[in-house]
């Protein structure tokens, strides 16, 4: 058994819960656009210029980050913070570029909500990867790998983290016995038809209500964020997994398409020496997947 099935298989009655096909849709309130429409709402009465765009940047702590563009080469992008209040959402300041007092009580990575996978870090770990590697096709994509990766369909308990495993060599370093690196590939389903950050919240909503339903323990994932690569938009879910980060990535063509799930478990380093690898891995997969557009 793999050293990730192992570790797993301790949180999987919740997990089992925590994937995209959960028949359970947010309501209009609870809903990725209607937080876009609250931080519309802010923008109009402020009396800005219709933006060219609207993304949720990211959700920490009961806040929400909202990103508005304005038209090419006018200003830099407007800022507005919503808040949960007695769980409605409800826009408390923006729109603007920057809010001292609110920041101070706001997790570090509202100022720089950048992903792992994405920016000079990606970059930075894909450097570090000198195997040669290869390009895999599957049903409505492809992805490039290291050319030594396996990608088998996933069987038994692990279906429910994605419908391929991809999984690197084994390794014997320490007490880590395992393959070098394990995520969870689940290819393109139908188009959401709406944008891929609103897609991604409402994925998250979902999981939310389901593990209120089950009664979980955590019932609010540590955080999410977007992120863009050259080819996608990327909406980044984490939950806490023990002594590890359960990841659930989203991830659309960018300009609409079918969207399609990647899943790993994140570790530390103190914990697993395969973790800075796993993560260049992990990063090389999100930069140069390539959906269909249908």
């Amino acid at each position: 058994m793999s050293l990730l099935r192992r570790r797993c298989l301790l949180v999987l009655p919740l997990v089992l819960l925590l994937v995209l096909t959960v028949p359970i849709r947010p309501t209009a309130a609870e809903s990725g656009a209607h937080l876009v429409a609250l931080a519309r709402a802010r923008l109009a009465q402020s009396g800005a210029a219709t933006p060219a765009r609207i993304e949720i940047a990211y959700v920490a702590n009961g806040y929400a980050l909202v990103r508005a563009f304005p038209l090419f080469g006018m200003t830099d992008p407007a800022l507005i913070i919503l808040q949960q209040q007695h769980g409605v959402w409800v826009a408390i300041a923006g729109p603007g570029t920057a809010f001292p007092e609110i920041f101070a009580e706001l997790p570090e990575a509202f100022l720089e909500p950048e992903s792992p996978f994405s920016g000079t870090r990606g970059q930075s770990a894909i450097d570090l990867l000198t195997e040669p590697r290869r390009t895999y096709a599957g049903a409505g994509f492809s992805v490039q790998l290291p050319a030594d990766a396996k990608v088998n369909p996933a069987t038994g308990a692990e279906r429910a983290f994605g419908a391929l495993k991809v999984t690197g060599p084994d390794v014997h370093l320490h007490e880590v016995h395992g393959p070098a690196y394990e995520f969870f590939l689940t290819p393109p389903g139908t188009n959401p038809g709406i944008p891929l950050d609103e897609h991604g919240y409402d994925v998250m909503a979902a999981q939310i209500a389901v593990r209120v339903a089950e009664g979980a323990p955590n019932t609010q994932p540590r955080d999410a964020r977007l992120f863009h690569t050259a080819f996608n938009d990327v909406f980044q879910i984490d939950w806490f997994g023990g002594d590890s980060t359960l990841r659930y990535l989203v991830v659309g063509p960018t300009g609409g398409g079918p969207a399609m799930q990647l899943f790993v478990r994140v570790t530390v380093f103190e914990n697993d020496p395969n973790a800075f690898y796993r993560e260049a891995v992990v990063a090389l997969a999100v930069q140069t997947l390539l959906i269909a557009r249908e």
